[in-house]
């Protein structure tokens, strides 16, 4: 999939184009068979190329830099990683936050059954049951908290 992007001065603008959309702004002339950042060039463009984004890591965003030209004449999209906010860091906690306290519920949810009088669990394993789940309600409670859970063993 070839691309393009508006050049001004010899200067990237805007957002890229597909080849098809670009053929159909300059329909009236003839387009050679191979793509050439001349070609390009001679009608306002340069050939464009994505790049596959980097990984981020926990508090870091993405955001797309300037294009820069490489040694073919072609146009390279760039990434670059850079910190998050405060505000953006505290967002995506706590939406951590909220998707663990999920996780929590739902373990506890599938261990309703076994505090049920008349279960067919003995004594013992009610007890088991039980410290399972007084440890699960706990794990908000934990030093990691939301990034890091140690999980508790469900008892056999």
């Amino acid at each position: 999939m070839t691309m393009f992007i508006k050049l001004d001065n010899g200067e990237p603008v805007g957002s890229p184009l597909l080849e098809e959309n670009v053929r159909y702004l300059f329909s009236n002339i003839e387009w050679p068979v191979d793509l050439t950042p001349e070609f390009a060039n001679s009608i306002g463009y340069g050939l464009y190329k994505l790049s596959q984004q980097p990984t981020i890591e926990k508090y870091q965003k993405i955001e797309e830099d300037r294009p820069q030209l490489g040694s073919d004449g072609i146009w390279y999209q760039i990434w670059r990683l850079v910190p998050q906010s405060d505000k953006e860091i505290q967002e995506v906690t706590d939406r951590q936050a909220e998707v663990m306290r999920q996780e929590r519920n739902h373990r506890l949810f599938m261990t309703d059954w076994t505090q049920i009088p008349n279960s067919e669990l003995t004594a013992g394993q009610v007890e088991s049951y039980a410290n399972y789940r007084s440890l699960l309600r706990r794990v908000t409670q934990q030093p990691g908290f939301p990034w890091n859970i140690e999980w508790p063993e469900i008892p056999e």
